[in-house]
């Protein structure tokens, strides 16, 4: 990565703010707060009233009109008890919505908080935790457990803050392979053509100690950009290492079937 993209490297940890929650509105919940519908209640025996008679019968004399007064009584009744349901049934989704949202933004802050340890300072909760947030992401998705364990062991963190920003040059010299946490970048290749790169994708070197170079500029597409990065030497090492541990097996493997 360019100086000016390494220098912005984990940023101190922020709590999500108020305005990051979503609340139920109060205002959907009128019915609950005193509404009460036409023609219930004591406000309407009230001898001030001029449809109460004071002999326990309304004014109304005829029965046609007290009868369309009783249905659209009842009607509204049953038109707020509808209403009720429906914002009971609202808020419960609202109160599902707001706290899958919470631990959402809890789980996203664990993951944070062990990406931003020194590696050599990670606990086995910190590498659990990670091991659960890489087996996410499409570059790990072939990968064995062990390969990941020990990539999540080493892994640094690095944020690039704003959008537009030059990750690498073209003929740069790779140090890393880098898998995308946060955002997207986009590659410009020197024959014009572009390259967009999102979250789980990867970039850099392969495994090999050779000097690899990076083909086209790549740049930030928005901003937090965040990144997880493997050195060459430890990734090589890594997935080295499996070969050769598969290279064993296969051979132990051979030698049994010849006896």
């Amino acid at each position: 990565m360019t100086s000016e993209a390494k220098e912005a490297v984990a940023p101190p940890l922020t709590s999500p703010t108020q305005d990051q929650v979503m609340v139920p509105s109060i205002e959907r919940n009128y019915v609950r707060m005193g509404y009460r519908p036409l023609g219930t209640g004591s406000a309407g025996h009230s001898e001030s009233s001029s449809i109460y008679s004071g002999s326990g019968e309304t004014g109304i004399s005829d029965p046609d009109q007290r009868s369309s007064i009783d249905g659209e009584d009842f009607e509204t009744e049953e038109m707020l008890q509808d209403m009720s349901h429906e914002i009971n049934v609202d808020s419960e989704d609202d109160d599902e919505d707001l706290a899958a949202s919470l631990d959402s933004l809890a789980i996203r802050d664990a993951v944070r908080d062990c990406l931003e340890k020194d590696p050599a300072e990670r606990t086995e909760t910190d590498i659990e935790i990670l091991l659960d947030f890489t087996q996410q992401l499409r570059a790990f998705s072939n990968m064995t457990l062990a390969v990941r364990r020990a990539l999540c062991s080493v892994m640094v963190f690095a944020v690039v803050e704003r959008a537009g920003t030059v990750v690498m040059n073209d003929g740069e010299e790779l140090d890393s392979w880098s898998v995308i946490v946060n955002g997207s970048v986009e590659i410009e290749l020197p024959d014009g053509r572009k390259q967009d790169l999102e979250l789980g994708d990867s970039f850099g070197i392969t495994p090999t100690m050779n000097k690899m170079y990076h083909s086209g500029v790549m740049r930030t597409k928005v901003d937090d950009c965040q990144f997880v990065c493997i050195t060459q030497e430890c990734y090589y090492r890594i997935l080295h290492q499996e070969q050769v541990e598969k290279g064993g097996k296969k051979k132990e493997g051979s030698d049994e079937r010849k006896r």
